[in-house]
């Protein structure tokens, strides 16, 4: 099997089941080891053909392939094929290549002309909106969300979501020294550069292969996460000595960065006993266990006593569009009535959130989405329904809406994050 017809059947899995690519991926491996081999490629692939799917599709169209006349493997593989064309310098042998358009009907003919175009020759009848949504691979209703929420300089948030995101580090010093840990980050070809605003943070600016397989991670040396998770936790007033719970929080990321900044204790509550369990493969996650207790629950309903906390965070599954470099399936499979039914939820657990805790508790909302209707709007409509006050961040990171003041949004382009929203919130 080659690894275009494996990121085609994954693609597939992806688009039938509605799922991600990691699940997509988790599942077709574990039915196929013997394949484990063509992970790498494959990953390349799905995530190139994820991000710019519909201009695939276009290119596909111009030269003649009718792509949406077939199947849902075809179609795939079809994306793959021209994917792999288009990159140029991908090297398949002919026996292989002839083999790959058998499989997806397509010509000799359609394969010599996909060599011969630029991109920008399947866009050149388009405009305005179309052509950025087809150029970008965004569904026309999702560019409106964007353009809606006045997102600043959307086409560079476009580009910066084709491309991989930045990674970031958070370094451990307890019992080892920086230069220490630099050394032997560089020692396994890891080359990072201190965050200026965090100390504590590193920007991989290199790394060859995958950072939690290094012996630096195994060692405790640092945990990857994201910069937009750090500052939202930093923006939160007066952490330490205090104790806080995460209604939605597994693997655990934000509780116990707040015990790393000096909060007494924290609770991890989540529907999901899978994430809940994946706090135990956590790096230094022993350092936590006096302090950090998990509750599997829904939090809706959360069995706890929410006035004893003076933290509450709630970071609710929401649509993921502030993270579509890193799961840029999202693009193919959200659909419209998906954002309302997230909203739903999300006002679900934060009302909670609201009607059991106390006067002088802080509520952290936070997402890595960017529609309105589930930040500024969700947000809005609570604080007049239950006359909430904004409460002023610690350090006021990152843009504040232009929709609601007193709420703040991070975007890739912009702070090197995920695109994030946040707000913290009390009872008025």
């Amino acid at each position: 099997m080659y690894p275009e017809t494996v990121a085609a059947k994954i693609l597939t899995i992806v688009e039938v089941r509605r799922c991600t690519l990691k699940t997509a991926a988790k599942e077709f491996f574990s039915r196929n080891p013997s394949l484990n081999y063509l992970k790498p490629p494959v990953r390349v692939i799905t995530l190139n053909v994820a991000r710019n799917f519909m201009l695939l599709d276009e290119c596909l169209r111009y030269v003649g392939y009718d792509v949406y006349s077939m199947r849902v493997f075809k179609r795939n593989l079809a994306r793959v094929l021209a994917y792999q064309i288009l990159s140029k310098g991908v090297n398949i042998s002919k026996v292989r290549f002839q083999r790959l358009l058998s499989l997806c009907k397509m010509s000799e003919d359609v394969a010599r002309k996909l060599r011969s175009i630029d991109v920008n020759d399947a866009l050149k009848s388009y405009s305005g909106l179309k052509r950025l949504a087809i150029k970008y691979s965004i569904p026309i209703w999702l560019l409106k969300k964007f353009i809606e929420a006045e997102v600043p300089k959307l086409e560079e948030m476009l580009k910066a979501f084709l491309k991989d995101p930045v990674k970031w580090i958070k370094v451990y010093e307890d019992d080892v020294d920086l230069k220490t840990i630099i050394e032997a980050l560089s020692e396994e070809g890891i080359e990072v550069e201190q965050d200026t605003d965090f100390p504590y943070l590193f920007k991989v600016v290199k790394s060859q292969g995958n950072l939690l397989k290094t012996s630096s991670y195994r060692k405790g040396y640092f945990r990857v996460i994201d910069k937009a998770s750090i500052i939202v936790i930093e923006e939160i007033p007066n952490v330490k000595g205090r104790d806080v719970v995460d209604l939605t929080g597994a693997p655990g990321v934000k509780v116990t960065c707040l015990i790393d900044l000096g909060a007494r204790r924290g609770v991890i509550c989540d529907i999901s006993e899978r994430r809940l369990k994946e706090f135990y493969f956590t790096v230094n996650y022993e350092r936590y266990l006096p302090k950090v207790c998990l509750v599997h629950c829904d939090s809706r309903i959360p069995p706890l006593d929410l006035k004893k906390f003076d933290v509450i965070i709630v970071d609710p599954e929401c649509s993921n569009l502030g993270r579509l470099s890193i799961n840029p399936e999202v693009k193919m499979i959200l659909e419209e009535g998906d954002i309302e039914r997230l909203r739903s939820l999300q006002r679900r657990i934060l009302k909670t959130a609201i009607l059991k805790s106390s006067r002088k508790a802080v509520i952290l909302y936070s997402t890595c989405t960017l529609t309105l209707d589930e930040n500024e709007k969700l947000i809005r409509e609570l604080a007049d329904e239950y006359g909430l006050e904004l409460v002023k961040p610690r350090l006021c990171y990152g843009l504040e809406s232009r929709k609601l003041k007193g709420t703040f949004r991070l975007y890739p382009h912009i702070h090197e994050t995920q695109g994030f929203f946040y707000a913290l919130l009390r009872k008025g």
